[in-house]
């Protein structure tokens, strides 16, 4: 019995690392057939192999303890803030930038974020926890990021409103989050889409629609694990991080929005083997 337990939990880890393969392999040949250069998609590359090596690091050490939760929350949410010291792009505060490399530090930081926020509320800190979250949109809607604002104002309310205490609380916490979610699809920014960032899929639709169907398949498969593999203890965190993803795959549609995984960019990346290292040890795989 031990013996089919570790074969199915190596079958299920993985799985799970295979998981932003399919997107981010059909990204890169679509990028590399429209004559983008290789230093730029071999980046995304590049990232998830040192993601996978990040996370087999990870699973063999213990997770933060949880009186250091709260600590690492609030230092998170200071790199957030981060963008606001530089002069931007056209108002646009989304990036910091370390040498040539420009990070979208939101795509990093949420998922990280959602996970010590469940935790601080799982603590008895559910009114710290929405305090902070409501900090995090507001900042995210002034940035402006119509799109990260989205993604993560639905996932905390799905991750808090399944842990308040009453229905009166959940639904004044949703007041007085939606209307912060929608403050910036008001003030859109006026950035030009970059075609291998935000039209991606464009860009597989013009190979033919055998590469589109592909990519939206490849991208359908990112929170699945989330969504529909999610460990019972920790279910509404599980739920919220799909929401969370799903969101940012479907914003795209209404507005010049980066293409997580598929699209160039390691930012994505990074934050979703964050959350990958989450799930994964949330079902003790390690």
């Amino acid at each position: 019995m031990q013996n089919i337990h570790t074969k199915t939990n190596y079958l299920k880890l993985l799985f799970l690392l295979l998981t932003p393969v399919p997107a981010i392999v059909l990204g890169a040949f679509v990028m590399h057939f429209h004559g983008v250069p290789i230093t730029i998609w071999i980046q995304n590359i590049v990232c998830v192999l040192t993601g996978w090596l990040v996370c087999l690091g990870f699973l063999v050490k213990k997770g933060v303890r949880d009186h250091f939760v709260r600590r690492w929350l609030y230092l998170a949410f200071i790199i957030l803030l981060i963008p606001f010291a530089n002069s931007g792009i056209d108002g646009v505060h989304r990036w910091i930038n370390i040498g040539p490399v420009k990070l979208h530090i939101s795509s990093i930081l949420l998922p990280f974020l959602l996970i010590s926020i469940w935790k601080l509320a799982r603590n008895n800190h559910w009114w710290l926890a929405s305090i902070t979250a409501v900090g995090i949109s507001i900042t995210l809607s002034f940035q402006p990021d119509a799109a990260q604002t989205t993604a993560f104002t639905l996932a905390i309310l799905v991750v808090l409103g399944s842990m308040a205490k009453g229905h009166f609380l959940r639904l004044s916490f949703l007041m007085l989050m939606l209307p912060i979610m929608i403050i910036p699809w008001i003030f859109l920014d006026s950035l030009a889409p970059v075609p291998h960032v935000e039209d991606i899929l464009t860009l597989a639709n013009n190979l033919g629609s055998s590469w589109f169907i592909s990519g939206l398949i490849s991208l359908v498969i990112l929170p699945s694990p989330f969504l529909f593999f999610s460990p019972l203890k920790y279910r509404s965190l599980s739920i919220g991080l799909a929401v969370y993803f799903i969101a940012t795959l479907l914003t795209p549609l209404f507005g010049h929005f980066p293409v997580p995984l598929m699209g160039y960019g390691i930012s994505p990346i990074l934050g979703y083997f964050i959350a990958l290292i989450w799930f994964i040890k949330s079902h003790n795989l390690q």
